[in-house]
């Protein structure tokens, strides 16, 4: 929990300096410009927290294990109004402090929302053909991480992983895979990358396998586990057959091949997979 502890700390070092520009813009330039700056950076902190927070591609420009913490922009934002609002010189003192504590609650419980999560897990068994299957609906992430590992030679349990992975009872954050994979790869040959793209993209690139993130879909295809279709999900997916098809490692089904239309109609666009740490990066498959 080490790099965890660190994010929080720059995190919070970063929220002070943030504060402070705000009482800086709140009590040096025009009431004008000091309302331009609160709405505009109101506005991005809202598209941040709806678009692009938790998602895969932070990891892109941020490649740490604590990603989840420091990619977590919401509370700089908070906290560049919160030092606008104390600043402020009209209005009542004490609205505008409890606007500001406000404001920083808010943003904090989000990282609380990432980090302070009850594990489930158990240590599930293996399929026949290699695949670390799920005990819990919360785990198919750790259990899909765990499979990646193994086909590259790195072992690991389902137990272990949910811990790294910071999984709670609704699941895993596709942040929080990363970071699991990044403490286990460490010291190994192996280091983890993030991929983009459809799957012709994958197809293209012809880099297996790869950890891949599905939406939810409401019509379950699979009627031994309906569970699955109603909540997002992680399979490992292995690669293309000869027949079109894709061989894939689902944690909670086993190793079955996938029809491609099925597989692209819940593809979230974004996976992980490990490559050798001497290969150049490809980039964007």
């Amino acid at each position: 929990m080490g790099d965890l502890a660190a994010g929080v700390v720059i995190l919070a070092l970063l929220s002070l300096e943030f504060f402070r520009l705000g009482l800086y813009i709140a009590r040096r330039r025009s009431r004008r410009f000091a309302n331009c700056t609160a709405s505009l950076v109101l506005v991005l902190t809202v598209c941040f927290a709806m678009a692009v927070h938790g998602k895969l591609v932070l990891a892109v420009f941020l490649r740490v294990s604590n990603v989840i913490v420091l990619g977590n922009w919401i509370p700089l934002g908070a906290a560049l109004l919160a030092g606008v609002a104390v600043g402020e010189r009209s209005g009542w003192p004490l609205a505008r402090a409890n606007l500001a504590v406000l404001l920083l609650v808010a943003a904090w419980s989000t990282v609380g929302a990432d980090l302070l999560r009850r594990s489930p897990a158990l240590d599930g068994p293996w399929s026949s053909n290699g695949v670390c299957m799920q005990t819990s609906p919360a785990t198919c992430g750790p259990c899909s991480a765990v499979s990646l590992l193994y086909d590259c030679g790195i072992q690991a349990t389902e137990r272990e992983m949910t811990e790294l992975c910071l999984t709670g009872g609704t699941g895993t954050a596709p942040l929080g895979i990363y970071r699991g994979l990044r403490l286990k790869t460490r010291g190994t040959s192996w280091r983890v990358e993030v991929v983009s793209g459809t799957l012709d993209d994958l197809r293209r690139c012809d880099q297996w396998p790869v950890l891949g993130l599905l939406r939810k879909q409401e019509e379950p295809s699979r009627a031994a586990l309906p569970w699955l279709s109603r909540v997002g999900h992680t399979v490992v997916i292995y690669g293309f057959t000869d027949t079109g098809t894709l061989d894939v490692g689902d944690p909670g089904f086993g190793r079955s091949f996938w029809k491609a239309e099925e597989l692209a109609a819940r593809w979230e666009g974004t996976g992980i997979r490990l490559v050798p740490r001497e290969a150049p990066s490809p980039g964007k498959p």
